[in-house]
C-alpha cells in the first residue's frame, strides 16, 4: 500500500464465480458469504497460482490500508420501503428524498451498510400517481417503467472487513469507512440523480475537499 490511509473497494459480482467463468478464470472466494464472516481479519489467496498465501490484519506493508469494502448490488440487494406508514397503510410508496444510509447488525461481527441515492430533483415524471409505483424490474416495454431514467434509487450494500484494528474499536468508526463512498456517489454540483459506484479517486479527493471546506474544516 501506498504512504497515505487507504479503502479498496470491490464488486463482490463475478470474482465469487467458484469457476471463475465470468471474470477470466479468475476468482476471490473469500468474498462469498459462507467465507467472510471466518475470515475477516486475513486475505485469503492461497488459491491463486503463484501467488499462495494468506496476508494477517498486522502485515506490516499493509498497515495504511484501513480496510475493504464489498458491494453488493441489483438484484442482490433489499428492495425498500420508505416509512412504516407506506407498510401498514394502503398509500403510495415514495422515494427518499435525500441520500440516505442504513445499517444491520444482526451479525454484530460484519456491518451490512445499505446506501440509498436521493431523489432526483429534475425528474418529474417519477413522481406521478401513474409511474409512482413502478420498479425497475417493471416491463421494459412500458414508458413508466426502466425506460426512465433514474427512476428508483438503487440500493447498494456495502461490507466492510479486514479492518484495520483502530477502526474496529467502535461500531460508529466502522460506519465512518462505509460513508467514504457512500457519500461519494453524488456531487454537489450535480442534482440529476446519483451515479451507482463512487467517484474515482481524483474526482472523490476533490468532492470531500468541497464538503469539509462547507462544514469549516481545513485540510
Amino acid at each position: 500500500m501506498g504512504d497515505c490511509p487507504s479503502l479498496v473497494l470491490i464488486e463482490a459480482d463475478v470474482w465469487r464465480n467458484e469457476r471463475g467463468e465470468e471474470n477470466g478464470g479468475q476468482a476471490w472466494f473469500q468474498l462469498k458469504n459462507e467465507y467472510l464472516l471466518t475470515k475477516r481479519n486475513i486475505l485469503d489467496f492461497q488459491h491463486v497460482p503463484g501467488h499462495a498465501c494468506v496476508y494477517p490484519r498486522d502485515h506490516n506493508q499493509l498497515r495504511n490500508l484501513l480496510g475493504i469494502i464489498r458491494f453488493r448490488t441489483g438484484d442482490e440487494t433489499t428492495q425498500y420501503i420508505t416509512n412504516r406508514k407506506t407498510w401498514n397503510e394502503n398509500s403510495p410508496a415514495r422515494d427518499l428524498i435525500h441520500l440516505s444510509g442504513f445499517y444491520d447488525t444482526s451479525v454484530p461481527e460484519l456491518l451490512h451498510y445499505f446506501s440509498i441515492g436521493k431523489l432526483p430533483k429534475t425528474q418529474k415524471a417519477q413522481d406521478t400517481s401513474t409511474a409512482r409505483e413502478l420498479y425497475m424490474l417493471d416491463s421494459q416495454d412500458d414508458e413508466y417503467g426502466v425506460n426512465i431514467a433514474f427512476k428508483h434509487q438503487q440500493m447498494l450494500e456495502m461490507l466492510p472487513f479486514f479492518i484495520r484494528s483502530d477502526f474496529q474499536k467502535t461500531e460508529e468508526s466502522i460506519k465512518s469507512l462505509c460513508r467514504v463512498p457512500h457519500y461519494l456517489r453524488i456531487s454537489p454540483g450535480w442534482s440529476m440523480g446519483n451515479i451507482h459506484s463512487p467517484y474515482p479517486m481524483h474526482l472523490g479527493k476533490q468532492l470531500i475537499k468541497d464538503r469539509l471546506c462547507i462544514l469549516g474544516i481545513e485540510v
